[in-house]
């Protein structure tokens, strides 16, 4: 039972490693990060805006909102009550100061006026 339980000593301390500080999988390595006391974030608040939109036919509107000065955006959304639209993309703005989403006329039918609502996740990230 001795040799069996430092045999397995290394790996047991290897796994409290991963959750004492931290972990992350990439192209299949696994990347130790450092999780200061100081790491996370702050003031959590969702920014929302209705937009009209009216996608011709091989055309596309682009909508996005910005997260409030000096916050970032940790996810977002983009809706339409409008079967005519399709959702083509739903995305982080250039260094996540936003979200931004793409909407197109769904084919086949007639270009109609709709409204869009887009959503930010946005807080204060601490490093």
């Amino acid at each position: 039972m001795i040799k069996s339980a430092v045999a397995r000593t290394p790996i047991l301390v290897f796994i409290l490693m991963f959750f004492a500080l931290g972990y992350t999988v990439a192209h299949n390595k696994v990347v130790v990060v450092p999780l200061g006391a100081d790491a996370g974030v702050s003031g959590l608040e969702v920014v929302q805006n209705s937009v009209s939109i009216n996608p011709g036919e091989f055309s596309t509107n682009t909508i996005s909102i910005d997260c409030p000065s000096g916050k970032k955006a940790l996810g977002g959304g983009v809706t339409t009550g409008n079967k005519a639209h399709v959702l083509r993309g739903s995305y982080p703005e250039t260094n996540a100061t936003g979200w931004q989403g793409a909407i197109v006329l769904n084919s086949g039918n007639t270009p109609v006026t709709a409204t869009a609502n887009i959503y930010a996740i946005c807080a204060d990230v601490i490093n």
